[in-house]
């Protein structure tokens, strides 16, 4: 696959993320049920992106950058967000601050590579 192709589908697979963790915000925590659509759709975009991003990795020869390493430790932070979501261990506007900061900070590393 083209460096193109991987892009398109990483760019999918953050709007899946990002989903996912509006509907845990947003779910009833009460009704387990609610949660396993969310929980699944979270688990398939962590995949998607796991793949494509190194995947654009491969075919663009990046080696491991310092930014890229930032930008995997953003990776697993958002995937843990999916606990944090579902024990609402810390205040829902907290939380979705955080990821917000999280995925921001995760597009200016891709885009500016500063270090």
């Amino acid at each position: 696959m083209t460096y193109l192709v991987f892009k398109i589908v990483h760019l999918a697979g953050i709007m899946c993320l990002f989903a996912s963790l509006g509907g845990l915000m947003a779910a009833n925590h009460r009704k387990p049920a609610t949660l396993r659509g969310f929980s699944a759709l979270h688990g398939l975009a962590l995949l998607i992106l796991f793949v494509t991003g190194f995947g654009m990795q491969g075919v663009g020869n990046l080696g491991f950058p310092g930014w890229l390493i930032a930008k995997i430790v953003i990776f697993f932070l958002l995937g843990a967000a999916l606990v944090v979501f579902k024990r609402r261990l810390i205040p829902t506007k907290i939380a979705m601050t955080a990821v917000i900061v999280l995925g921001s900070l995760a597009g200016y590393l891709a885009i500016l590579r500063p270090f």
